[in-house]
């Protein structure tokens, strides 16, 4: 789309032409009249005249005429960096433009006699139009922690707490618990072999490994098929696992065990009372550390609600706008998850190969998470400068006074290293994104969701 058609054969005034493209990129066409060209020209040999040092003439008195001849080269390169740079100004004021970063310098021409021509190529900020973020609902369980879950949290730390028996003279039965050396193998290969990382090497087999005997405990039936054994005694059987078992490549397949059986535990939980409160928190009563764990609970639940609200914000302010994101911001957040991805499968145990091979998947997921990424920021930002949200200076001292603290750097030297990284506009830029985020959520309408059957476990108190 041709915003405007200017004539560029003679120019007498700088004449601009704008060109949208997709992804956010503006193509500026743009031509400077000669006496322009002049202008800026004078201002750059006047400059290189200050300060040349040619041989024959006293630092800063040598002729125009020679300063040109000895610096030509350098005077026409920082004559047409200076005419592209008040061309791009000019361009950025007299149309409005949000630019983010000038992305390609082209088409330079310098016409004899006649105009200077370039076209640069800009970054800008998308344009669209704020769905209305004033009225969202969203969805949120309650907070309130019940008292079984509560008793449930408890019973979790007895069994954290608990001593263990040896049973060395009767057969093992269910509910004890086993310590075993076993390993499996499937069609004559070992476990490993089929499924890749740490997941494959644990259900390979290990030396040592404690095991309480429960229905589908490990893997359906493996409990069952130890019952009897005793110490010393090594047993070989199948497991016949079922089409729908989480790892794919053996779902539905035969997996041969041999275990053999090292000792026998009896669990001895601890008695719920002061004495074990104490053992949790030093001086505490049962009823005191029932109260801190339910606390701890309830903070938990919501922190977890408060992010499953931003969430749902976000989604519906995603879904309410439609509109292109540079592609150069959408490539580096995509980069930064994949790296997120690569190094959360590192530690999960697979090898280079094994990610390299998912590397089409990675690409993929990171790249339509990166775009959501970006656009949600466009959006808060927008909303930002709508409503007049503004990071204060106490809310960026006190990030940075926290990355000082989580680097052990004084707050001085923090924010010189940050500056120098060109980090502090990005920390700037997430701080006021964050608290746009809770405005939009503050106002949203919150209906009820049920409660959920306790799931997760609670964070064990801090002793």
């Amino acid at each position: 789309m041709l915003v405007s058609r200017p004539f560029f054969p003679a120019p007498v005034a700088m004449t601009i032409e704008l060109e949208k493209l997709p992804n956010c990129i503006t193509s500026v066409h743009v031509a400077l009249p000669p006496d322009r060209k002049k202008e800026e020209r004078d201002k750059v040999v006047q400059s290189f005249m200050a300060q040349a040092q040619l041989r024959g003439f006293r630092p800063g008195k040598a002729p125009r005429s020679a300063v040109e001849m000895a610096y030509k080269s350098k005077i026409t390169e920082e004559t047409n960096q200076a005419l592209i740079n008040a061309g791009v100004r000019a361009a950025i004021q007299e149309h409005k433009l949000q630019v983010l970063s000038v992305q390609e310098v082209k088409d330079v021409r310098d016409e004899k006699d006649g105009p200077f021509l370039f076209t640069a190529q800009v970054v800008t900020r998308p344009e669209f139009e704020l769905p209305d973020y004033g009225n969202l609902t969203i969805q949120a369980p309650p907070s309130e922690v019940r008292e079984d879950e509560v008793d449930a949290g408890l019973e979790r730390l007895r069994l954290r707490f608990a001593d263990f028996q040896d049973e060395p003279d009767r057969p093992l039965a269910m509910g004890d618990l086993a310590v075993i050396d076993f390993s499996g193998r499937t069609e004559d290969k070992p476990i490993s072999e089929v499924i890749p990382g740490r997941d494959g090497e644990q259900l390979q087999g290990r030396e040592g490994f404690w095991l309480k005997l429960e229905e589908g405990a490990f893997l359906p039936g493996f409990c069952e098929a130890l019952g009897g054994m005793s110490p010393g005694e090594t047993r070989e059987f199948p497991i016949e696992l079922p089409p729908d078992f989480p790892f794919k490549e053996v779902a539905a397949r035969r997996l041969d065990y041999t275990v053999k059986l090292t000792g026998i535990k009896r669990q001895i939980l601890p008695e719920l009372n002061d004495e074990f409160a104490g053992k949790v928190l030093e001086g505490k009563t049962l009823d005191e550390l029932r109260a801190t764990m339910r606390t701890e609970m309830e903070n938990e639940r919501r922190n977890m609600i408060e992010e499953g609200k931003r969430r749902q914000v976000m989604e519906q302010l995603n879904r309410g706008a439609e509109f292109d994101v540079p592609d150069h911001l959408v490539l580096n957040e995509a980069q930064r998850i994949a790296n997120e991805i690569v190094r959360a499968n590192s530690q999960r145990g697979l090898s280079d190969d094994q990610i390299l091979g998912a590397k089409e998947e990675i690409r993929t997921n990171s790249q339509a998470a990166g775009r959501e990424r970006v656009k949600s920021t466009f959006l808060l930002l927008a909303i930002a400068e709508k409503e007049g949200i503004k990071v204060e200076k106490e809310e960026f001292a006190r990030r940075i006074h926290e990355y000082a603290a989580r680097y052990k750097t004084p707050y001085e030297k923090m924010v010189r290293q940050l500056d120098e990284q060109n980090l502090l506009p990005a920390i700037e830029e997430e701080l006021l994104t964050a608290k746009t985020l809770a405005f939009v959520t503050d106002k949203a309408t919150v209906e009820p969701l049920p409660a959920e059957a306790p799931a997760e476990e609670a964070p064990a108190p801090a002793a």
